[in-house]
């Protein structure tokens, strides 16, 4: 019974998770082995990868593929937070349908993970960030506790890391979706990944959304101050007219300015 318990409240599970929850009931790893695969056997649970578990609910069993994504995300490392375009569609914000699952870890570098027809990516945290935990929340999901950026970092993020989304629509028409942010926030959050780059575009895409976000003079002033001496492309590649920004000295495609995103998909 007290094993249907942990069974009922993780539907997904390490093995230090399990030998947390017995304590002193399960003392050699010898008695943890074969609990486990007992339970394997008789069709309880399934083994994702070493040392990481899904419980099969009865009603899932004999179907393929009914393991929540997020919550093996989530697992895969001790201090795994989902981020990038996983965080954006946990936020609701992104409504792209994608078998790829960013996660930010401080473990060194992992090799892509796949299970289930699903891709997990281990991604750097960036080095000025290495130390500081900012900008995390956490959310119940299934019962289950998961660590995901905020939208304000997660907003930040996309924009310095594009190439972390599918592509330059998705993360335009995610963030035309955001209703509301934390404006203070985003300014804190920028500042301390040190890029001027990056500064440059969140001042150009505050500024696009600056009636609906309220967005004032002084954050973008702020923004403005770090930007970069020289122009620059926000993305190199794409193709059509462009337009430099002077304020932000970014250059960027027309279609960005007029919100017509039916330009071909290109990869990033």
């Amino acid at each position: 019974m007290k094993l249907d318990l942990f069974f009922a409240n993780n539907p997904v599970f390490t093995i230090k998770d399990l030998k947390n929850f017995l304590g002193f009931d399960c003392k050699k790893s010898s008695t943890l082995s074969n609990l486990l695969q007992y339970h394997q056997k008789h069709g309880h649970i399934l083994l994702i990868r070493r040392g990481l578990y899904a419980v099969i609910p009865k009603e899932a069993q004999g179907f393929k593929n009914f393991i929540d994504p997020y919550l093996v995300a989530n697992k895969l490392s001790e201090d795994s937070v989902l981020a990038y375009q996983t965080a954006l569609a946990l936020h609701g914000k992104n409504n792209t349908i994608s078998n790829l699952f960013y996660y930010l870890t401080r473990t060194r570098k992992k090799k892509d993970f796949e299970f289930q027809g699903n891709i997990y990516r281990a991604v750097s945290i960036p080095s000025p960030l290495i130390e500081i935990e900012i900008g995390i929340v956490s959310i119940n999901r299934l019962g289950l506790n998961i660590y995901l950026t905020s939208l304000e970092r997660t907003f930040v993020d996309v924009l310095d890391r594009p190439y972390l989304c599918l592509s330059w629509e998705e993360i335009c028409r995610s963030i035309d979706s955001i209703e509301y942010m934390d404006l203070d926030a985003i300014l804190k959050y920028t500042s301390l990944l040190h890029k001027c780059t990056t500064a440059a575009v969140v001042g150009f895409f505050l500024e696009m959304h600056k009636e609906k976000w309220h967005v004032s003079l002084a954050h973008l002033d702020k923004l403005q101050k770090i930007c970069p001496k020289k122009p620059f492309y926000l993305k190199r590649a794409m193709k059509g007219p462009r337009k430099l920004i002077h304020k932000w000295n970014l250059i960027v495609p027309q279609s960005f300015l007029d919100k017509n995103w039916e330009e071909p998909h290109e990869d990033i």
